[in-house]
């Protein structure tokens, strides 16, 4: 997250999620049997649930249901390609 958002604060302590290429925003599970994770949207771009198409706002910290199964997926929002990404996800899952 420091490499693709070296300017905010937030994003030098987040070790446990990554973008990756220019929209998506993956924050995995780390532990069998987790239920849940909180996960850093960067300020300055809204995101795009990938699973079900719900829009956040950059800038703040979001409490994700997920596990093995459901890998928190984020598109931003203001990627060229952000609606086939977020499509194709909601389709695959």
């Amino acid at each position: 997250m420091f490499y693709a958002y070296p300017y905010q604060r937030a994003c030098w302590d987040v070790h446990d999620q990554y973008i990756l290429g220019d929209a998506l925003l993956v924050a995995p599970v780390m532990q069998a049997g987790q239920e849940r994770r909180r996960v850093y949207l960067p300020q300055g771009v809204k995101w795009i649930d990938a699973f079900n198409g719900n829009l956040h706002d950059g800038g703040v910290w979001v409490e994700y249901a997920a596990n093995l199964e459901t890998i928190p997926v984020f598109v931003r929002k203001d990627a060229s390609d952000s609606s086939t990404l977020a499509t194709q996800f909601m389709e695959a899952s």
